[in-house]
């Protein structure tokens, strides 16, 4: 599947990221949001190259909430086409944020995994799904 002219003309880049937690900021503002600025640790890239609009959001929900394989197969290409373009060094392992098992169950695959695989064969970054475990359900 491909996303349509006028779907792709919908999608709006989000130019100025946080680059911790990736939410907007405006062109002048300084380089992490309020919310990170205090912060310690974290993760040492977070990538989010559209903002989250109802195009976007479509595409997610098919993908998350209707096995949508195909727009998964979109937004993993999209993702790759934006880290690829980026000038920093590529990521040097990837790890998809696990499932509760019950969650697991209800979906029947999971979609964090199901973005990595192909963005990891593509950039030919190590996948690593059993780096870390999700303990407590998450709503």
């Amino acid at each position: 599947m491909a996303l349509c002219p006028d779907c792709r003309d919908d999608l709006h880049p989000n130019h100025h990221p946080c680059p911790h937690c990736a939410a907007p900021l405006p062109a002048a503002a300084a380089s992490v949001c309020g919310e990170c600025a205090g912060l310690a640790g974290g993760a040492d890239r977070v990538f989010a190259p559209y903002l989250y609009d109802q195009t976007l959001g479509r595409l997610i929900n098919r993908f998350k909430f209707h096995s949508g394989f195909d727009c998964g197969g979109v937004l993993a290409r999209l993702l790759e086409a934006h880290i690829a373009a980026r000038s920093d060094p590529l990521p040097q392992l990837l790890i998809p944020v696990p499932l509760h098992p019950k969650r697991l169950r209800e979906r029947g695959f999971n979609q964090a995994l199901e973005l990595a695989r192909p963005l990891a064969r593509r950039l030919a970054i190590p996948l690593d799904p059993q780096r870390i475990e999700r303990l407590r359900p998450t709503p």
